[in-house]
């Protein structure tokens, strides 16, 4: 069996699209259409979406389509532009595979790469399964509409979930004697401490853009390990690897966090080596990757996916089986 292939959708893959569809239409409440479609109708819909901006993608197995989803409008209108739909549908034999995680995964990526800003998941509260798969893929619960859906004789609410699409890379730094490297913040009165990182500039790399952030705050030119940590901090996904330091470029972070604009409305960064066990108790961000570096966790033989949860709007079943506002 060959491994499973993301690619984005043709016209040839319509027949599939329509059938994983209608298996939806008639026996789940994952969408709430009552009527099926037919591959003419899901051929007109790829056109209708453009893959540099509503990409439509597939899960293939040994030329067999496993699962597809999409990057669909919000609504038409511009000041929506920026804000897409999920939607992920996988073949009921596939289901349980965590194909749906990955596919959902790599939307997001490609909604980040198109200039997006904010997915959403609207998902019937019933449907326990697609609220665990977006609560893993660092969704947040947004609210929810009670008593909107109709379908097999049943009234059902609705949960709206987001998620962020710009993403956020940064690096764990060690030096030979064990310590790690981090940010010292000092803004209004207030000190706290921060893993070097920041946001991830159109046409970069995570890795690319983890090695721009530790140059400019720090002035250090690094050699990036494994990635460690996804961390979903406020529906955003940071990504962090391992480092050591190659050379040093400058005394200090020479990048555009030390203007003087910006030290002013942002407060001051300075570098700094730190013991692990020192960052027990310290605030520092994001928390639950300090709180393993204090702990002198082991780099993860695979990335290990964690959680810093905003400020909930309602309150959320950590199972994923209800959300509640």
């Amino acid at each position: 069996m060959s491994a499973l292939r993301l690619r984005l959708a043709t016209p040839a893959d319509a027949d599939a699209i329509a059938a994983i569809y209608n298996d939806a239409v008639w026996n789940t409440t994952a969408t709430w259409a009552l009527e099926p479609v037919d591959a003419a109708e899901r051929r007109r819909w790829l056109q209708a979406h453009p893959p540099d901006r509503h990409p439509v993608v597939v899960a293939e197995q040994d030329g067999q389509v496993l699962g597809w989803g999409a990057l669909s409008p919000h609504s038409q209108r511009g000041g929506w532009a920026r804000t897409v739909e999920c939607s992920v549908y996988v073949d009921p034999a596939a289901r349980g595979a965590g194909i749906g995680s990955r596919l959902l995964d790599h939307l997001c990526h490609l909604g980040g790469q198109a200039g997006h800003e904010a997915a959403l998941a609207l998902i019937s509260a019933d449907n326990a399964a697609s609220l665990r798969m977006c609560r893993r893929e660092g969704f947040f619960p947004a609210g929810r509409l009670l008593r909107v859906g109709h379908k097999f004789g049943r009234t059902l609410d609705l949960v709206l979930l987001e998620r962020f699409l710009r993403r956020r890379a940064g690096a764990v730094v060690r030096d030979a004697a064990g310590r790690v490297l981090l940010l010292r913040r000092e803004h209004e009165g207030r000190t706290w401490w921060a893993v070097p990182g920041g946001g991830v500039e159109a046409g970069e790399t995570p890795e690319e853009a983890a090695r721009r952030e530790l140059l400019e705050e720090t002035g250090l030119e690094v050699e990036l390990g494994a990635l460690g940590y996804r961390v979903f901090r406020h529906g955003r996904l940071q990504l962090y690897y391992a480092a050591t330091v190659r050379r040093v470029v400058s005394r200090g972070g020479q990048g555009p966090e030390y203007a003087p604009e910006r030290l002013a409305t942002s407060g001051t960064y300075t570098p700094e080596w730190m013991e692990p066990q020192a960052l027990a108790g310290r605030p520092a961000v994001p928390p639950p990757l300090v709180a393993a570096l204090a702990r002198g966790d082991a780099w993860p033989a695979t990335p290990e996916t964690v959680y810093d949860e905003p400020e909930p709007v309602g309150t959320w079943n950590r199972d994923g089986d209800s959300a509640q506002v």
